[in-house]
């Protein structure tokens, strides 16, 4: 059994001190960590915003590239008057 001197109650005191510094800088990480996590969510918000957007446009090009090749067939089967 340790012997109960001023040195032993230092070091207790001492570990103790560095317990605290630890939970200091475990709780820094953690909001950090939450911090990226709502970055990263929002970011892949947007990215599927813009990815739903992208398809969108490009069903609208095809429809209307679609529209204009029958235009076109349509023109080409007039008489020329």
């Amino acid at each position: 059994m340790a012997e109960l001197t001023k040195e032993y109650f230092d070091e207790q005191i001492g570990k103790l001190v560095a317990k605290t510094d630890f939970d200091k800088q475990i709780s820094s990480v953690t909001d950090d960590l939450s911090f990226l996590k709502a970055k990263v969510t929002s970011i892949e918000e947007k990215v599927d915003r813009i990815d739903k957007r992208d398809k969108e446009d490009s069903d609208a090009f095809a429809k209307d590239i679609v529209q204009l090749q029958k235009d076109v067939k349509e023109l080409q089967l007039k008489p020329a008057a």
